[in-house]
């Protein structure tokens, strides 16, 4: 019988790899008996029922004999059962290897699930505080309790709605993510009353009442009612007095209407139309200048009164050298009357004015000659 002395462990501790294996040696070792003298542990005694030899096939240790509130710290928790614990031979000598040749337990190790599956894949702790990294993992019946959902930063995502599509586009929920359509999109937008209509191509629509200042353009339309312009009524009196205005221009033909232009202090002209000289037929177009003026060559020649532009005026046209032609008087339309039924002889070598007073319809002629 050897004894063996293990310092005290009642207070706390644990047995060192060398003072362990002091016991399985003993245990295993068949020079070694161990039987009531047990083995000594702070002061305690082992006691074992039955010896053990190199051929005993298992040690039987008595639990009644083990007061493991003092030996080895255990909480009452924890206490051995009064049934034997046993142990067999080939248990100790293989866990005895193992811990004597100071081999990594964790590296020779088949991690197991409560299903027995195998997980030795596992290479790192999980263990609290732990980064594990997973590659190509899949993960399922996680418990709602292990993660959390929202829209807070570092929250899970989760789809908070039913009838999700494929081409949705995603909008925030409380507590994740719903789907919206297109036009559940616009009307998030506060754009369903809008149209995809390029303005390029736009023909316009009766429905607009605002447009807000135009900058730039060219009215097409009909008329604005004086009613729709906020300043017609400056515009209007604009027109009826020009008084502030000490020189006025128009842009095109002032057309009165049929009314009275009246308290004109005189009326002048921009020119007197030169129509050049003339040895062939030509005719002669008040409406384009009232005073007008021409020369004449030796030749025989019509000139005829242009009536298309109908005008009723009185109209002047200068003759040079007027008697050196052959000329014949002539209207595109009606006649022309002259004092006493007879044209006037012309000056050769000279000027003439034939005045003329047109109705609309006939022209009446009367000639001042030779003017030296």
């Amino acid at each position: 019988m050897v004894l063996i002395t293990i310092p005290d462990k009642s207070t706390g501790g644990s047995l060192t790899a060398a003072e362990f294996n002091q016991i399985l040696d003993a245990i295993k070792d068949g020079t070694y008996e161990i039987n009531t003298a047990g083995v000594r542990i702070g002061g305690n005694v082992l006691t074992f029922s039955t010896g053990l030899t190199d051929t005993s096939s298992t040690i039987t240790v008595d639990a009644s004999a083990i007061d493991h509130d003092s030996l080895l710290n255990y909480s009452a928790s924890e206490h051995f059962t009064q049934a034997a614990i046993s142990i067999t031979a080939s248990q100790v000598s293989d866990f005895d290897t193992e811990v004597s040749n100071n081999v990594s337990v964790a590296a020779n190790t088949t991690h197991s699930s409560s299903n027995g599956s195998d997980h030795s894949f596992i290479d790192q702790d999980v263990t609290s505080g732990a980064s594990p990294t997973f590659d190509g993992a899949n993960f399922s019946g996680i418990p709602n309790s292990a993660v959390t959902t929202g829209i807070s930063n570092t929250n899970l995502l989760v789809v908070d709605a039913v009838g999700v599509a494929d081409n949705d586009y995603a909008k925030f929920t409380l507590n994740g993510l719903e789907g919206r359509s297109y036009s559940e999109v616009k009307t998030d937008l506060s754009l369903n009353n809008v149209e995809n209509t390029a303005l390029s191509t736009w023909a316009g629509s009766a429905n607009i009442t605002t447009v807000g200042t135009i900058g730039t353009g060219t009215w097409q339309g009909t008329a604005i009612g004086d009613t729709y312009i906020s300043s017609a009524t400056t515009w209007n009196a604009a027109l009826q007095d020009v008084v502030d205005d000490t020189s006025p221009a128009l842009g095109g033909d002032l057309v009165a209407g049929d009314f009275n232009i009246t308290g004109l202090g005189s009326v002048g002209f921009t020119q007197e139309l030169d129509n050049g000289s003339k040895s062939a037929s030509f005719s002669i177009d008040f409406g384009t200048d009232q005073k007008q003026k021409v020369t004449l060559t030796a030749n025989t020649m019509t000139l005829t009164l242009d009536t298309t532009f109908g005008r009723v005026g009185n109209y002047v046209l200068k003759i040079v050298n007027g008697g050196l032609a052959t000329l014949t008087w002539a209207s595109e339309s009606g006649s022309i009357f002259w004092p006493g039924g007879t044209a006037p002889d012309l000056t050769a070598s000279g000027t003439d004015i034939v005045s003329f007073y047109f109705d609309g319809t006939n022209w009446y002629g009367v000639g001042s000659l030779d003017f030296s």
